[in-house]
């Protein structure tokens, strides 16, 4: 395709794949925006050992190189919440990072 003067190739088997994969290896992955083979913007809903807790006591970045970006919270969202944002049960967070890592959230 490119040679016949194509910018963008899609390949939507694989990218679905590749959705796929990342969302049977973490169940808390709601949807997800590849933006490159490494990193993602995925939604994430806040598993129970997040709950009541802040951003900060979670340490994201430094456990598993993750940024919250926001937290959708019922019908409202909470844009670049900062290191004392508490999670509550129900929260959306929507992150910046390596899907394959959220298993170290776990540790």
């Amino acid at each position: 395709l490119q040679k016949v003067g194509a910018d963008i190739v899609v390949f939507p088997e694989r990218d679905m794949g590749v959705r796929l994969a990342h969302t049977l290896l973490s169940r808390s992955i709601i949807d997800e925006i590849q933006l490159s083979t490494e990193y993602s913007i995925f939604e994430l809903q806040a598993p129970t050992q997040f709950l009541d807790r802040s951003l900060k006591d979670l340490q994201l970045r430094q456990r598993a190189a993750l940024t919250v970006l926001a937290v959708r919270r019922g019908t409202g969202v909470v844009v670049s919440p900062d290191a004392s944002f508490v999670v509550e049960p129900g929260d959306i967070l929507v992150a910046l990072g390596q899907p394959e890592k959220l298993d170290k959230l776990g540790d």
